[in-house]
């Protein structure tokens, strides 16, 4: 990813066959390692919105900047910022986003 694709948010959508093999959880938990080993660097965030048929997951452009390879790994792409008052905050300071 290049210097631009980095200070944007990115969005991994997950099939419900995919669902159902975990890799909701697989993405969460190597993502947290991630966070863990950047010394859980501020405005680090991803967030889930479920909807009827898929998983959306979003990542802020600082959680893009320490997980380029996993967010290329699952065939992330770019999106516009998103509305996450309707959102689980899977990974991140509350704190550091305004809902």
């Amino acid at each position: 990813m290049t210097g631009e694709q980095l200070s944007q948010w990115y969005r991994i959508t997950l099939s419900p066959e995919q669902r159902s093999f975990g890799f909701g959880d697989i993405i969460q938990a190597e993502m947290a390692e991630i966070w863990l080993a950047s010394g859980m660097h501020p405005d680090v965030a991803v967030w889930r919105e479920e909807l009827s048929d898929i998983t959306r997951l979003y990542f802020s452009p600082e959680a893009t900047r320490f997980a380029a390879t996993l967010l290329m790994r699952f065939g992330a792409e770019p999106c516009s910022e998103p509305t996450i008052n309707s959102m689980t905050q899977l990974l991140g300071n509350p704190d550091d986003f305004d809902s």
